[in-house]
């Protein structure tokens, strides 16, 4: 049988690039359980609109302009971020949704931001970092719970309960010439995997306790052609 559309929605003026060509970047994240009688849909457009809408009907429920809550005009978002916001929202636990920030690196800035998924409130926002086109992976390591993103130069891991950063990698990039692309991908109980291209190739971190609890990430291997 033929499908058939049941709604659309516009939600951002067109977004066109030279090297990237036109149209969405972002995968849209589908929450399967009903909140208030209907499913829900969350997307980042490439001019960084973050929707959340009625999977049933496409209604609008809440939306954020990351850009301007963050300090951005689309004239400097296109130098920061010039082939248009990729990042897909992450859901964890049942009531909070989460998608990198940016921003203004001299003023409103953050790496991840985090809403209430019924509401759309904000519920907190983590230290400055200018966003990757990756996205955000929620994973237990070292038997902590945290939220791993790849940023515009770095790989952090962040509490799910208030965004603060558990720890820190360098993985170097320019959001707007060698970008990071990929996400993070979590090994076992305590390891984690990244590439990218542009000749950064691949990198697994072994997590190890450090005398007061926390994490400190330690390089098993890199190379620059492995997996690149």
């Amino acid at each position: 049988a033929r499908a058939e559309l049941s709604w659309s929605v516009p939600l951002d003026e067109p977004f066109d690039h030279a090297l990237g060509g036109a149209g969405p970047r972002s995968t849209p994240t589908v929450e399967l359980q009903e909140l208030g009688g209907d499913g829900r849909v969350y997307v980042v457009s490439p001019w960084g609109r973050f929707a959340c809408l009625a999977a049933r009907s496409g209604e609008v429920l809440w939306s954020h302009d990351l850009l301007a809550e963050h300090g951005l005009t689309r004239a400097r978002e296109a130098e920061l971020v010039q082939y248009g916001r990729s990042n897909s929202p992450l859901l964890v636990g049942t009531k909070m949704v989460v998608v990198p920030a940016g921003g203004d690196p001299d003023g409103a800035q953050a790496g991840l931001v985090a809403f209430d998924r019924a509401s759309g409130e904000r519920l907190w926002a983590s230290p400055p970092r200018n966003l990757s086109y990756s996205s955000p992976v929620f994973a237990v390591l070292g038997g902590v719970p945290q939220i791993l993103c790849v940023n515009e130069d770095s790989l952090s891991a962040h509490g799910p309960d208030d965004g603060r950063v558990l720890w820190e990698h360098p993985w170097p990039g320019t959001t707007s010439s060698d970008a990071n692309v990929s996400q993070a991908v979590p090994l076992g109980p305590d390891r984690v995997f990244v590439s990218k291209g542009y000749g950064g190739g691949g990198l697994l971190l072994a997590l190890e306790k450090d005398p007061e609890g926390g994490l400190v990430p330690r390089v098993e291997w890199r190379g620059p052609r492995w997996l690149r």
